[in-house]
């Protein structure tokens, strides 16, 4: 083995710590201490000076490391360290010290970057080679009886795994654990080729002491891919794996990772509903597969499951959801892998269908000890709002309205018109809606390690507040933000002749939100009187006016607070070279609390008391899976085998708790003084367990072969039904690898076909949907004074699992040196045997049971990634990315709907997204009211997309480089459909509530030509209702189409000879937009988002990094 010299003085071995046990946290600040202690300092110095009498050759590798910032590396068996030699150097270069140092030895060295090899002069001693390839006729050349060798990468550190051939023989191997290798009868003359993934491949000439340092590639077909249980790229994978890496992250201002996939994930919809922070997104990868259970792709944090459904259904959002990845701190990131099609998700089995979504977090990394430091900070604003009208606008609005109707005001159903002020404006949503907001980001990051140690110590701050928080804060005295702290742990050890290697990862997360309880925009008459009186009380407008009081919902709170505990532990052992055995073992919990309360002073009524709603959730969850994989040089190819088992359990005990009608109004959020209190409550227990493999090979580097297997069991099926198999293969030939190809089209340095096929599963249906569920009647009633409850759900032992058949058929080209790069991707899958609850008739005694339908949907489409560098120089750097995704979603078959209640949901060979419209002829000229063919249900026939999927879209990414400024512009498009703004206003035109400014170009008197229909105050029921089906006719679906300048990063890396005797390694300045703008048709407020909730924010901030 090769032996590493740092300038350290301490030795203190790890087998103690190892015997004592690897309790997680323990574990890591126990290492951590020992790593912190071998960790080299960095020095500058060029020049050598010792003046020592008998120092040994260890002490004196250590001082010239010390000095100079080299390492070194020797074999144990050539060299004795302990060795003495008398050395007289001042200010000798590095080369004069080595050769001083070495002289009277039988040893030489190689310098290599920072690394310098200490090795043996042996000369060569004739053996009978073996003929290169085939070629029996060649005569005998000498050969090295053995060579020993060492593949690194630029810091030293051991590559694993690394292929090591004798061009031109049938020799070759891999490296080990850490990194060396061996070889007999090598070819003196010879030449090995040195090939490691995500690094550029390395000739070099034989020796009998090799030391092989590759550098990094920097062509994005290199760029390591996280995978189901190892790592891949996309040179060499058989998938459609899309990475999204720590560096794209970092430039987003975001507090949830889910807002930085937007856009950069070809196939993936990250749609986000609310602007405020912890709102839901809408996740989907390939289409929804599944009509009614769960279509969200499985997510995974250092390998372990993570909980992706919502912990409370009280979020003050848009949809009352929130987002729990939100809690997860980005900068922790390292990168982010989608995996989509059969070939990287059947290993996940029961719960790959919807696709994948790997989130690797930060390690430590081998190198001095780094202290990173950043911050910015920044304001928000509201990307779109809708203009209202004004109060003259307002005005001619209502009387009109009055006119069409043929009917007078009176002071009770218009006090705006004959009461109120018609001279006073004011801009509600201006007034208390949409102000400025903060961001605040601050992140400390402390790493470094040597070839055995490695560690990362990181803190981080986020702080953002809502747009109304000023205001909020201001009227009530309320503080109003969104706080999120995390602390990350990491430790890597490797030890026992490298052979055993610990990595322990503890990561602990917590967020505390102060928000109102509801927001969203205000549409009170803009003539309104002031909302607090001469006494500062609440000033209420009486009922049927929507939102009666605008700053009422200020003074309702929604405090929560999520904490989030994640660990994971990696042990492995390499039995053999080759074979290793490792244990991942990890454990998460979510801890979610979340109380919203409305104190009587947010209530019109007089004799109202306040009310309270408490959310307690724990979502936890363990899993241990013991892995074995053994990889092999088998001549020209290289076989990699996996084989695996799976063991996991999560669990969750969600509680709410209703208290209403408190004795003092202090008390409300609390549970004292409330006369009523309702508990509610369940339990939830999902398990599952099982086996996997992965057979992989890799023959010249231009076939490649994966072929997976996993059996699964999965608590949440009956008995008859609760084991099934999946599985895939996967093929690839590189065929710019052929010898003619190259010859016929020299620009052309890349190219592949690859295609896959395979079977996943979804048991995403909800936990003991197979046995009898029954209910609570409720509260309110009893039998003979104990509680009723009811069934609702029938026991079905056969209930098994959805299954989706994947193909994908795809094509990867690289030219001009893979400057200009091109993926195409054909997709399609088939999810069959769909699971539905089946409406059962009353007489049974329950409503539904659980069961499976033949039913088939279908999800195909194209997408595309084109990468291009068209200019690359030393100083200047551009670069294009851009993707795009089509999309198509339809229901295949569904055998017997006729005679079911889905035939009022789907249609054959239509998006099952879809629902019924009726058809919509306009605004009638000669009556100015909204026109139908028909009105009756049966007239309800057109099936059309109503939830906006989109069926083409993806995202653009320019980056320039000019000497340290960077400047990133990223745009992400869409062509979809969306509900029209008239669908979200609950009053008509004309009513007494204010619109947005576009409905006055409206009918006014016949021969008129317009889309908004006459103004109406109530008392016409044919414009009333023609008002209220436009929200279920083709005439409320509205072209969306966007383009949104999603981030623009700018940012200036300092000259490093400016920092030189500041002791700062590097420094960067950056402003960076999120949600810049966009441009779009849509006359509501986002098109993405729709609805007129929390708008979304717009970002601007600026910041420094510094690294030290």
């Amino acid at each position: 083995m090769f032996k590493k010299r740092y300038n350290t003085r301490f030795c203190l071995p790890v087998g103690h710590f190892i015997k004592t046990g690897l309790m997680w946290l323990n574990t890591t600040l126990a290492f951590l201490l020992i790593g912190l202690l071998q960790i080299r300092a960095e020095v500058h110095a060029q020049q050598v000076t010792i003046h020592q009498h008998q120092i040994t050759l260890d002490d004196a590798f250590a001082e010239i490391n010390r000095q100079t910032g080299y390492q070194f590396l020797w074999m144990p068996t050539h060299l004795k360290s302990d060795r003495k030699v008398d050395v007289q150097l001042n200010e000798a270069d590095l080369n004069e010290a080595l050769d001083q140092l070495l002289k009277k030895l039988p040893l030489d060295y190689v310098v290599d970057g920072k690394i310098i090899l200490i090795k043996e002069r042996i000369k060569a001693t004739p053996r009978k080679s073996l003929p290169a390839d085939n070629d029996v006729s060649r005569p005998l050349v000498i050969t090295y009886s053995e060579i020993q060798g060492k593949v690194v990468d630029t810091l030293g550190q051991p590559l694993a795994g690394a292929s090591v051939r004798v061009k031109g023989y049938k020799l070759s191997t891999m490296t080990a654990s850490n990194g060396t290798f061996k070889l007999e009868n090598v070819p003196q003359n010879a030449v090995l080729e040195c090939s490691y993934m995500g690094y550029i491949s390395r000739e070099v000439p034989v020796q009998a002491q090799v030391y092989v340092v590759l550098k990094p590639s920097e062509s994005p077909l290199d760029v390591v891919q996280v995978i189901a249980y190892g790592t891949t790229s996309k040179r060499y994978t058989t998938s459609s794996v899309t990475t999204v890496t720590a560096e794209e992250i970092e430039k987003q201002p975001i507090s949830n990772v889910l807002q930085a996939l937007a856009g950069k994930v070809p196939g993936l919809k990250s749609i986000q509903q609310d602007g405020l922070p912890g709102g839901w997104f809408d996740l989907n990868i390939r289409g929804t597969n599944s009509l009614s259970s769960g279509t969200r792709p499985l997510i995974l944090i250092d390998g372990i499951p993570f909980s992706n459904e919502s912990t409370t259904n009280r979020f003050p959002g848009t949809n009352s959801y929130d987002s729990p990845l939100n809690v997860l701190n980005t900068f922790d990131i390292q990168s982010v892998d989608v995996l989509k099609d059969a070939d990287a998700t059947a290993i996940y089995g029961s719960r790959g269908s919807n696709g994948v979504i790997l989130i690797t977090t930060k390690k430590g990394r081998a190198g001095k000890p780094q202290l990173k430091a950043e911050a910015y900070a920044g304001v928000t604003t509201a990307t779109r709002f809708m203009q209202l009208l004004n109060t003259q606008q307002y005005l001619e609005m209502r009387r009109e309205a009055y006119k069409n109707d043929g009917v007078e005001p009176t002071v009770t159903d218009a006090p705006d018109l004959l009461l109120w002020d018609t001279t006073k404006y004011t801009d509600w949503n201006k007034e208390y809606r949409t102000g400025n907001g903060t961001s605040k980001n601050l992140q400390l990051d402390y790493s470094g390690g040597s070839e055995k140690y490695q560690f990362r110590v990181a803190y981080g701050y986020h702080r953002e507040t809502p747009l109304y928080g000023d205001v909020r804060e201001r009227i009530t005295g309320k503080n109003t933000a969104y706080d999120k702290h995390s602390v990350q742990l990491s430790f890597s050890n490797q030890s026992l002749q490298d052979k055993l290697r610990v990595n322990v990862n503890v990561g602990y997360n917590f967020d505390f939100s102060n928000f109102a309880s509801s927001g969203g925009m205000i549409i009170l008459p803009p003539n309104a009187p002031d909302p607090i009186d001469k006494n500062g009380e609440l000033y209420w407008l009486g009922q049927g006016i929507g939102q009666t009081n605008p700053i009422a919902p200020l003074y309702e709170s929604y405090d929560a607070q999520n904490k989030l505990l994640n660990a994971t532990t990696t042990i492995s052992y390499e039995i053999l070279k080759g074979l290793q055995v490792k244990v991942n073992g990890g454990y998460n919990t979510l801890d979610h609390d979340d109380i919203r309360s409305v104190p009587a002073k947010a209530k019109m009524s007089s004799e109202a008391t306040g009310n309270s709603n408490f959310t307690y959730n724990t979502v936890s969850s363990w899993q241990v899976e013991p892995i074995v994989e053994y990889k092999k040089q088998i001549d020209q190819g290289e076989l990699d085998v996996l084989a695996g088992g799976s063991w996991h359990r999560s669990f969750s005990e969600p509680k709410t708790i209703t208290a209403s009608d408190y004795q003092d109004e202090d008390y409300v959020g609390t549970l004292f003084g409330a006369n009523s209190v309702t508990v509610g409550g369940s339990k939830i227990d999902y398990t599952y367990q099982g086996i996997y493999g992965r057979l992989a090979y890799n023959w010249q580097k231009k076939w490649l072969l994966n072929l997976t297997a996993r059996r699964d069991g999965s608590s949440r099926f009956g008995p008859d039904s609760r084991y099934s198999n999946f599985g895939a293969l996967g093929m690839a030939y590189i065929f710019s690898e052929e010898k003619w190809l190259k010859r016929t089209i020299p620009a052309l340095s890349f190219g592949k076909f690859r295609s896959n096929y395979g079977i996943t599963g979804n048991d995403n249906i909800g936990n003991f949907m197979f046995e009898d569920l029954w209910t609570n009647y409720g509260s309110g009633y009893s039998y003979d004074g104990s509680a009723i409850v009811y069934p609702i759900i029938l026991y079905n032992p056969e209930l098994r699992w959805e299954k989706n058949k994947k193909l994908e058929l795809a094509t990867d080209l690289g030219f001009f040196n893979d400057r200009l790069l091109l993926t195409a991707n054909y997709y399609r899958s088939l999810a069959t045997d769909q699971l539905i609850g089946y409406t059962l008739p009353s007489q049974t005694g329950f409503d539904q049971i659980a069961k499976n339908f033949e039913a088939t949907v279908l999800n195909y489409g194209w997408e595309f990634e084109l990468g291009g560098n068209p200019i690359r120089t030393r100083s200047v750097n551009w670069r294009i990315d851009a993707n795009m995704s089509i999309a198509r979603n339809k229901l295949k078959s569904f055998p017997g709907m006729e005679s079911t209640y889905y035939a009022s949901q789907y249609i054959i060979g239509k998006p099952i997204t879809g629902t019924y419209f009726y058809p919509y002829l306009g605004v009638d000229p000669n009556t100015g009211l909204y026109s139908y063919p028909g009105t009756s249900l049966a007239d309800r026939n057109l099936f059309l997309d109503y939830y906006g999927t989109p069926t083409l879209y993806g995202g653009i990414t320019n980056t320039l480089t000019v000497k340290g400024i960077t400047l990133e512009v990223f745009c992400q498009y869409s062509k979809q459909n969306r509900q029209s703004y008239l669908s979200s206003l609950t009053y008509y035109p004309g009513y007494m509530v204010n619109q947005p400014a576009v409905v006055m170009d409206r009918w006014r008197q016949p021969g008129d030509v317009s889309e908004i229909q006459k103004f109406t105050a109530g008392f016409n029921p044919d414009a009333t209702q023609a008002f209220n089906l436009r929200k279920s006719s083709v005439g409320d679906l509205e072209d969306a189409s966007f383009l949104r300048i999603k981030n623009v990063s700018l940012s200036y890396e300092l000259p490093k000879s400016w920092l030189k005797k500041s002791g700062i390694s590097s420094a960067r300045i950056y402003f960076e937009g999120q949600n810049i703008g966009v441009i779009t048709g849509y006359k509501g407020m986002d098109p993405e988002s729709a609805g007129l909730g929390n708008p979304l924010n717009r970002v601007f901030t600026g910041g420094l990094s510094l690294t030290l």
